[in-house]
């Protein structure tokens, strides 16, 4: 028979003060004996309307009935058949407007449990299963995924099942997008989320981070390397500003970037301070001294908890005397996490990006003078508190400062205007990118 109780079980959770001195997962999750009253309550309805309120159309009546008949991980296997991320999903779906919103038992009282019910089959699988989900059989057909939050993940759980070769590609050094940076620790614990990827890969997934496709990869290139198809789920995850002022000012964050360094970065703990660049090292490489850039980059580096190793190019390596480019770039990428190189010309930097196998920063080329812009543009939206729809006039050579500003500028939204003395205009490419003729062909790295 049916438990008629109209309130579903409450959920256990932490008392308000133990949990307001801690960051551990609020809510504890159903007891056995908590999930089988509550799959009672369900009175396995013949038109379901409960599945039709799921986004992705879980068997629900099924898996509650498995629960009731204690074949947990059955639960489990008819909640997969639809879900890839059971875990995440049973804690952070908005069940009450999606699936719950449907339940019949809802109309004279509380709908069923059913997000609850769900984690508690995921959290039974996660401590009681064996052996992980096995690869399916080759279909011989290769995907890249961008992006590795909830849709990235999702499709390629999907793909992966039907025998696809996926590969997913994340910006970030660590897999689970918004799930892992944009949610707090005590709503979802990272390792739930570390559990389902983990699964993922159980099942032949690829999941390559620190890959920024449109710089460390185009598209174009994904093709290249055999992949038939892209889906491309790179979220949303830029802010909006109200453009007030102070917005910019030091200890003032975005809620993107406070959630980042909660979450990613873990800033609550008592002895962190963020430092991105922890336990990393940076290499100054200088082939053309500066006071400014050199004392900036060893300071910055340091403050983000990084060392930063400067080298005097023409005296103190072997490419002062002689020794290939293509050698010291792997050399440098072996031993560090990322180069920045001032340097004169910019073909020698793009030749050295490519080889270097790390991220590498541009201190200064003929081409371009980036970082000295991005400071710039930094100053003036910190006087003006924006820089979208400012107008900006460059006087002077069209040499790599020019190029820089109008690229930069126009990024930003600005209105950019040039004067130059007549043969001394920017770079062709740069104007071609400022009058939209070709800017996928734009090189700024």
């Amino acid at each position: 028979m049916p438990n008629m109780n109209p309130k579903k079980n409450p959920m256990p959770s932490q008392e308000p003060d133990v949990r307001n001195h801690n960051f551990n997962e609020v809510a504890l999750g159903y007891t056995e004996e908590m999930a089988l009253d509550e799959a009672a309550r369900c009175l396995n309805c013949k038109n379901m309307p409960c599945v039709a309120g799921c986004p992705v159309n879980i068997h629900i009546p099924e898996f509650i009935a498995k629960i009731r008949e204690l074949d947990f991980e059955g639960a489990y296997q008819a909640i997969s058949r639809d879900s890839s991320l059971p875990a995440v999903c049973g804690r952070v779906c908005p069940q009450e407007t999606q699936c719950e919103s449907k339940c019949v038992r809802g109309i004279k009282g509380e709908p069923v449990g059913i997000g609850r019910l769900e984690r508690f089959v995921a959290d039974w699988h996660n401590a009681h299963a064996g052996a992980p989900a096995a690869p399916a059989e080759s279909n011989g057909h290769k995907v890249a995924i961008v992006g590795s939050g909830p849709s990235g993940l999702t499709c390629a759980g999907d793909l992966a099942r039907k025998g696809y070769k996926v590969s997913v590609f994340e910006a970030l050094h660590t897999a689970g997008g918004v799930l892992v940076y944009g949610i707090p620790e005590f709503r979802l614990p990272k390792a739930i989320v570390q559990k389902e990827i983990d699964n993922l890969i159980a099942m032949g997934v690829d999941v390559e981070t620190n890959m920024v496709i449109g710089k460390t990869l185009t598209i174009d290139e994904l093709f290249d390397m055999g992949y038939e198809a892209v889906f491309i789920g790179s979220g949303a995850g830029l802010p909006m500003f109200m453009n007030i002022p102070g917005e910019n000012l030091k200890g003032v964050y975005s809620a993107n970037e406070f959630l980042t360094r909660i979450n990613l970065m873990k800033a609550y703990r008592e002895n962190s301070d963020t430092p991105i660049l922890h336990g990393r090292s940076v290499a100054l490489m200088f082939s053309k001294n500066s006071t400014r850039t050199r004392t900036s980059f060893e300071v910055g580096v340091y403050q983000l908890g990084g060392l930063g190793n400067y080298m005097n190019a023409a005296t103190e390596l072997q490419s002062g005397r002689g020794e290939p480019l293509k050698d010291t770039a792997r050399v440098l990428g072996r031993y560090y996490d990322c180069v920045v190189w001032r340097t004169y010309r910019q073909s020698d930097l793009e030749e050295f990006a490519d080889l270097a196998g790390v991220p590498v920063i541009n201190g200064l080329t003929d081409y371009a003078h980036p970082c000295q812009v991005l400071a710039d543009l930094m100053t003036v939206r910190e006087h003006k508190t924006r820089l979208e729809g400012l107008k900006l006039c460059f006087i002077g050579d069209g040499n790599n400062m020019a190029n820089s500003l109008i690229v930069g500028g126009l990024k930003c939204g600005m209105d950019v205007s040039v004067a130059c003395p007549e043969g001394y205009d920017p770079d062709q490419q740069v104007l071609d990118f400022a009058a939209g003729q070709d800017p996928q062909q734009l090189l700024m790295p």
